[in-house]
C-alpha cells in the first residue's frame, strides 16, 4: 500500500507540473504577442528583428543596412531622408538627453538658450549643420557663438575655453564624448 500511495502521489504531482508548464507555455506565448503589440503602438510596425526599419509611409519593413546607402528601398524614400541619415551618425537622442539633463543648470542656457531639452536632443541628433540647428531651435546669435565655441573647444580638446563659458570641470568628459560624435558626424 506505501507504494501505491508514492506512486499516486508521483502522478498527482506530474500532472501539476504538466498543467503548469503548458500554462507557463500559454503565458509566454500570449506575453510575446503582448510585447509585438506594444511594439506596433510604440510607433514601430516592424515584426521581423531582420527588418526593423519602418518605411514611414506604408507598411513595408527594411533591414538597417538598407538605410541611408544612396538607394531609396522605401516607396516615399524615406530611408535615404536626410534627417535620418543625419541621426545615423550621431549619438543616439536617448544618450544626447541623458547628458543634457546632467548637465541642464549650465548647458540649456549657455548653449541652447534653455529650449526644451527634448527639442535640443531631437535636433543635435538630425541638424546638419550648427546654421540649420539654429533654425530649427531658433538659437540666439550668443546661443550659437557659445555653441561653435564648444564645438571649437573639443575638436583642440581644450578644457579652459569651456570652463569660460561655465562649464563645470566635472562636466569636461562627458561632454567631449558627445560633441566629438557630432563634430566627426559633419556638424560645424
Amino acid at each position: 500500500m506505501g507504494a501505491d500511495r508514492v506512486c499516486l502521489v508521483l502522478v498527482v504531482c506530474l500532472s501539476g507540473c504538466l498543467a503548469y508548464s503548458m500554462d507557463l507555455a500559454t503565458l509566454l506565448k500570449a506575453r510575446g504577442n503582448h510585447m509585438q503589440e506594444k511594439r506596433r503602438q510604440d510607433g514601430n510596425p516592424c515584426d521581423d528583428p531582420g527588418s526593423p526599419f519602418p518605411c514611414k509611409g506604408s507598411t513595408t519593413c527594411i533591414p538597417m543596412g538598407y538605410v541611408c546607402d544612396q538607394s531609396e528601398d522605401c516607396e516615399d524614400g524615406y530611408d535615404e531622408n536626410s534627417e535620418v541619415c543625419t541621426a545615423v551618425n550621431r549619438p543616439p537622442v536617448v544618450d544626447i538627453m541623458n547628458f543634457l539633463n546632467e548637465e541642464k543648470n549650465w548647458i540649456l542656457p549657455t548653449l541652447f538658450g534653455n529650449k526644451p531639452l527634448a527639442k535640443v536632443a531631437h535636433g543635435l541628433a538630425v541638424s546638419q549643420t550648427v546654421d540649420d540647428f539654429r533654425r530649427r531651435l531658433g538659437l540666439s546669435k550668443m546661443d550659437v557663438e557659445n555653441l561653435r565655441t564648444a564645438l571649437e573647444a573639443v575638436k583642440e580638446k581644450d578644457q579652459d575655453m569651456m570652463l569660460d563659458l561655465g562649464m563645470p570641470a566635472s562636466a569636461w568628459q562627458d561632454l567631449l564624448f558627445i560633441f566629438n560624435k557630432l563634430v566627426k558626424s559633419g556638424f560645424e
